[in-house]
């Protein structure tokens, strides 16, 4: 964990929301339609089994559709959800409530900002965490995590950028044609939103920049588990690792851990 992290240009306060709004939207439609979370949900299926939690806070959500993907796997396998909460730093209120809308009442949303590094509590729950790993340092990894168990949470950090070469390079050269032929089809449809894609294209060379940025920020399973190893805490049981996504054209990176019951 030596190397040199950079930070996103869209994670800085002076970055146009309207241009956030638009890439929160892609990538969550991204991770949607390419199944890049599918192959976690088992996991996140047997941590609430383990835990008896029922209860989903979802931090740095973005555009947050994959959720929707989520609770359809959840559903059908029959384990038991009380309510989902997305949260955000910059959160996208026209995403929120279009999930909001379409889940039947199960998601629900925080319109005012949240740091994932200090998350509102009210109560055990699992706090889980996807396409953000990257955007913080091992340090904070390890206060997201110490935070999670003095409140008796469980917690999933997912992750889909990592440092592979050969999986990065075909990805950065289909990203901006992806960008061009999805942007109609992601998320609340914005005048806006196709005005910053179309005919000026901030929103696919800051999509570009910062993909190029979060796979060189990425983890590895090695770097996440050594930071769990400096909780050597028995009541809690902690997994690391990855899994192939979709077409295996990547892996998803994850760290969980789970209070034991």
């Amino acid at each position: 964990m030596t190397h040199r992290r950079f930070k996103e240009i869209h994670d800085y306060d002076w970055f146009p929301d309207a241009w956030r709004r638009g890439m929160t939207d892609f990538l969550s439609c991204f991770a949607t339609w390419f199944f890049q979370y599918d192959p976690v949900f088992p996991l996140i299926a047997g941590m609430m089994q383990k835990s008896g939690l029922c209860k989903l806070r979802d931090l740095c959500s973005g555009g947050s559709g994959y959720l929707l993907s989520l609770l359809d796997y959840l559903y059908k396998n029959d384990i038991a959800v009380s309510g989902v909460e997305l949260t955000d730093k910059y959160p996208n209120l026209d995403a929120f409530e279009r999930i909001a809308g379409r889940s039947g009442g199960a998601v629900g949303y925080l319109a005012s900002s949240v740091d994932a590094l200090n998350p509102p509590f009210d109560g055990p729950e699992l706090r889980l965490m996807f396409s953000a790993m990257h955007h913080f340092s091992p340090d904070e990894l390890e206060t997201i995590i110490n935070r999670a168990r003095k409140d008796n949470c469980a917690i999933g950090l997912f992750d889909y950028s990592c440092r592979d070469p050969f999986r990065a390079i075909p990805l950065f050269i289909l990203l901006i044609p992806h960008i061009f032929i999805m942007m109609p089809f992601t998320g609340p449809f914005s005048w806006g939103k196709m005005f910053w894609t179309y005919i000026i294209p901030a929103i696919p060379l800051a999509l570009l920049t910062d993909s190029i940025i979060s796979r060189w920020n990425g983890y590895s399973p090695e770097e996440l588990k050594a930071i769990i190893d400096k909780f050597p805490d028995s009541a809690y049981e902690w997994e690391c690792g990855s899994k192939l996504n979709f077409l295996r054209t990547g892996k998803v990176v994850y760290l969980t851990g789970c209070p034991r019951r």
